[in-house]
């Protein structure tokens, strides 16, 4: 039991810190983002995990009127929600929210809060998507405005919360005998017990030999019936698995072990082609399959093939997988027909890709998986610029498993005057939440052959360098004052950036030429190369492929690209040309470059995450050669920094603000 304190310690909640005005302790020293002042006081941050550390310390957090710490409303709210935060909570609890059948379940939370003259089983909790709604009478308005994170819907003349277990305890600890159960909360309870059951269940199956996977011809490797093994455990699960190393196979393994009659892949544009060879290549018996890949035309049409293909494949004995770009998913009239096929599973490949909590396509992956009983998430790039990158990955497959964005942000962020992200806190314990829901394989699983990376400097004129150089410097000192976001300095270092590829954006938007440097260097390297060589370019702006197939077409060679406005990788695969120009954020995703070992990059992206999936879009399995990365950066320029960055891991922002402060 934790000791109580014998004299007035108080604590107060101002902004993302707690303020504890405390003697000096060596024990509150060691809690993770403490700080002493000079005023006698500490600062920490305001999370469910502090304030378990605070109160083993120092004894419960109270309005005063017990020895302890004497808490402010906001803290006294705060430490309610951290008493009952799921990771705090054995699964007991959860045993004592599920009432016998046709009893309305107590909960013993002390101290009880007051029947303040409600009836009894007067607001009655409902589950609506991922609303929990509350159904009261008025005089139940002042518990339920205490409970954190509620508001009055108008739309369902409720007070609302996020679905969770966390607020269905706090609700009833707020409202005591008038707190009852709807259907709808009861199976949200039984889905959190059997939630915590199957990650036990799961965690001893990350180990495992694993069976062979079931309804494909294909043998698995053994981290492959792994992750299989895992995933079907848990039936809402992510496979963090980095490229090459077969998440296609398990996530063909699971649609057709879990599919009674419909399942359904969001994936970038270009993969969506990939779905039906996938099929054919691997499942077992792939004639029992309708395979419908809607990468193009109007989502109207789209919409209508799959009302179509559903009524063909239930009249042919078949099941159903359609296959549709996750952009476009969201968009009327195809997102209602996704919807009404109640598939039985959903798969979100390359699910990185939906990780904007606001975006639209995010929001509707969300309300898409919520539908089905199987929800998997495939990925080589969980985080590819920083921890916030998962939440709304998570809520997809599963919300509850990281709360609301308001507690996610509070428990794990630490955000700037300007409200952008400028830390992390708790990461040890984000980990563990995320690693409950995670199958984890990495290309240390796989034998590749050898690769390096070469450096070839570039030097630019000087008036293109101190053009660019200033530009750079003074955007930089911005950032460093903290007069612009991070969001705005790497916008407006793209033109930078054009500049040291050889092109001035003016102020009218016209493009113009102002450098040949990198130009030049590049056409010294294919030089050097046999003519038949196969190579890959990337680079960042459609300026820059222009320079590479003016180029290829002075050294008589055979050009093809890969971007927004072209799209001929499969000539390029068949031999038909021999250099390919890709645009980084168009072939990070969904292709297969092993047939070539010469890869070039005449300008880069800053985000981490795309420079890793073009990387390994050469060096993969099918590559059997080694691998030689060529890296034109020029001189005094930008490029350094995004170079240096990128091979450090870290973000481009972070990076040049510890640079300007001589910390890099």
């Amino acid at each position: 039991m934790p000791a109580t304190t014998t004299r007035a310690i108080t604590i107060t909640t101002v902004g993302a810190n707690l303020q504890l005005d405390a003697p000096s302790d060596p024990r509150i020293n060691c809690i993770a983002g403490a700080t002493r002042h000079q005023t006698g006081h500490y600062t920490l941050p305001a999370t469910t995990n502090t304030i378990h550390q605070l109160e083993k310390i120092l004894g419960p957090i109270t309005n005063g009127e017990e020895r302890g710490i004497k808490g402010d409303r906001l803290t006294l709210s705060l430490a309610h929600a951290a008493h009952q935060h799921p990771d705090h909570q054995s699964n007991d609890d959860l045993e004592d929210l599920n009432p016998p059948a046709g009893e309305q379940t107590r909960l013993e939370l002390a101290p009880p809060q007051p029947a303040s003259g409600l009836e009894p089983r007067s607001c009655v909790a409902r589950v609506e998507g991922n609303l929990l709604l509350i159904e009261s009478p008025y005089e139940a308005k002042a518990l339920l405005q205490e409970v954190p994170e509620g508001r009055w819907n108008r739309k369902h003349r409720a007070w609302a919360y996020p679905a969770t277990i966390q607020h269905l305890r706090l609700l009833k600890h707020a409202l005591g005998e008038a707190f009852a159960l709807h259907p709808t909360a009861r199976e949200l309870i039984n889905q959190a017990k059997a939630s915590a059951e199957s990650e036990q269940a799961a965690a001893t199956l990350k180990h495992s030999d694993g069976e062979e996977l079931p309804q494909v011809k294909t043998r698995g490797w053994r981290h492959q019936k792994q992750a299989f093994a895992y995933a079907n455990t848990l039936k809402r699960a992510m496979l963090n698995m980095h490229m090459g190393t077969g998440k296609t196979l398990v996530s063909l393994a699971l649609i057709a072990n879990n599919t009674k009659r419909a399942a359904i892949v969001l994936a970038p544009k270009r993969v969506v082609r990939v779905w039906p060879q996938e099929v054919e290549k691997h499942l077992t018996n792939p004639h029992e399959w309708l395979v419908l890949p809607l990468s193009d035309g109007t989502t109207a049409k789209r919409a209508q093939t799959i009302t179509d293909g559903l009524k063909q494949a239930q009249a042919a004995g078949q099941r159903l997988l359609v296959a549709t770009n996750s952009e476009a998913a969201h968009r009327e009239p195809l997102a209602t027909a996704l919807l009404e096929l109640d598939a039985d599973v959903i798969i979100l490949d390359e699910i990185h890709r939906i990780k904007s909590p606001r975006g639209k396509a995010s929001k509707y992956a969300q309300k898409l998986a919520a539908r089905a009983q199987h929800r998997y998430g495939l990925t080589g790039t969980l985080i590819p610029n920083g921890p916030e990158d998962v939440w709304a990955q998570y809520r997809a497959l599963d919300p509850h498993l990281l709360g609301s964005w308001s507690t996610f942000s509070r428990d794990h962020l630490v955000h700037n005057q300007f409200g952008g992200i400028q830390g992390y806190r708790d990461l040890k314990l984000l980990h563990e939440k995320i690693n409950r829901r995670t199958y984890r394989a990495t290309k240390d699983v796989i034998d590749l052959p050898p690769y390096q990376h070469q450096t070839i400097h570039v030097d630019l004129k000087p008036k293109t360098r101190k053009l660019a150089q200033d530009i750079y410097e003074e955007l930089t000192a911005q950032l460093d004052a903290g007069s612009i976001t991070t969001t705005t300095f790497l916008t407006k270092i793209l033109r930078v950036q054009q500049l040291t590829g050889g092109t001035a954006v003016l102020d009218d938007g016209t493009h113009e030429p102002v450098d040949d440097g990198k130009e030049k260097a590049l056409e010294d390297l294919l030089t050097d190369l046999p003519k038949d060589e196969p190579v890959v370019v990337f680079a960042n702006f459609h300026d820059d492929l222009n320079a590479i197939e003016r180029v290829t077409e002075r050294l008589g060679r055979r050009y093809s690209e890969l971007s927004g406005r072209r799209d001929e990788l499969e000539t390029w695969q068949a031999g038909e040309t021999d250099v390919i120009g890709i645009q980084i954020h168009a072939g990070g995703l969904g292709i297969s470059a092993v047939r070539a070992r010469i890869c070039v990059y005449y300008s880069n992206s800053y985000n981490l995450g795309s420079y890793a999936q073009s990387v390994e879009r050469v060096h993969r399995p099918g590559q059997e050669r080694p691998v030689s990365f060529f890296h034109l950066v020029a001189r005094e320029s930008i490029d350094e920094d995004i170079y240096a960055a990128l091979t450090s891991k870290r973000n481009l922002g972070d990076y040049v603000i510890d640079r300007a402060r001589g910390s890099a």
